[in-house]
């Protein structure tokens, strides 16, 4: 199937999402305009089809993780995730997306978010995600965030998942801080009592 250039971005100026889906579906030549095109857009309906249809395996891709990561269907994550991570950049935009299926398949291969994503989910992020991640993707190096945050609400919930050795962390992270309120709060959660006191 082949459309002149100038016909094809009148499509998806247009928005034409069907005419566009029906054109990649037939494995229509995808010209480095035409690419242009749908990013500039900013239709939804012409990036995803794209982004779907197309699949992500070039830097253009990585140049537009926010929107693989807000549009991608699990497929298309799938092949993106062969090729390339998310930096805090798409790692944002999933969270922001807030589709537990698609974030726990990236959290569950590339478990670690970056500092920003991490500080932007637990202020912005769904509870169905921060509990996941909290959960299952947790690192011991991330616990001193988790605290710094001050978010006693999903700080508590840690502690009644978390293991010995990561309480320890949470209250060594504790005694630390310089927020005199924030860390008497924490000191009133029950399981960390025992360790806040061993810490002294």
């Amino acid at each position: 199937m082949k459309k002149k250039t100038s016909d094809l971005i009148e499509i998806i100026n247009q928005g034409r999402v069907k005419e566009f889906v029906a054109y990649i579906s037939a494995k229509g030549e995808i010209s480095e305009a035409v690419k242009r095109a749908v990013f500039k857009s900013k239709k939804s309906g012409i990036i995803k089809a794209y982004i779907n249809g197309v699949f992500p395996a070039g830097s253009e891709f990585y140049k537009h993780q926010d929107l693989v990561a807000l549009y991608g269907d699990r497929k298309t994550l799938a092949t993106y995730y062969l090729y390339h991570s998310l930096d805090e950049v798409g790692q944002i935009a999933l969270i922001k997306r807030g589709d537990f299926s698609k974030f726990s398949y990236f959290v569950g291969r590339r478990p670690k978010l970056t500092k920003e994503a991490f500080a932007f989910l637990l202020a912005e992020g769904r509870p169905q995600l921060v509990k996941y991640y909290l959960e299952n993707c947790l690192e011991q190096a991330q616990i001193n965030d988790l605290v710094a945050s001050g978010n006693i609400r999903y700080i508590k919930y840690f502690t009644k998942v978390a293991t010995p050795s990561e309480l320890e962390a949470v209250a060594d992270a504790t005694k630390r801080m310089e927020d005199c309120d924030v860390k008497s709060e924490i000191s009133e959660i029950k399981v960390l009592k025992p360790y806040l006191f061993v810490l002294g």
